[in-house]
């Protein structure tokens, strides 16, 4: 259960959050972001790189990109600062 093996990396000293989809789109400038960006599965390497990767509707990869472009990553670095203020720590019961 993903609860489980998020309590398992609290306890070792993860910073483990959780954030629905829905909360995080809310934000206008985020949800501009996101159209942008094209997904938000993505990850930044070396603060230079963003790693995009594109599911189909059963979240399976059907593609995945890479890009250097300065402006996606600043939207990505923007939607990751406010993706962590509004995530949650308290799933636990």
């Amino acid at each position: 259960m993903l609860k489980d093996v998020m309590l398992s990396q609290q306890k070792i000293g993860i910073d483990v959050r959780y954030l629905l989809k829905e909360k995080l789109l809310s934000n206008k400038v985020v949800n501009e972001y996101y159209r942008d960006i094209g997904t938000l599965d993505v990850a930044t390497i070396d603060d230079s790189w963003v790693l995009r990767t594109h599911l189909d509707n059963n979240r399976n990869i059907i593609s995945a990109s890479t890009t250097r472009d300065k402006e996606i990553l600043r939207k990505v670095s923007f939607v990751f600062r406010e993706a962590k203020k509004i995530a949650k720590m308290d799933f636990v019961v």
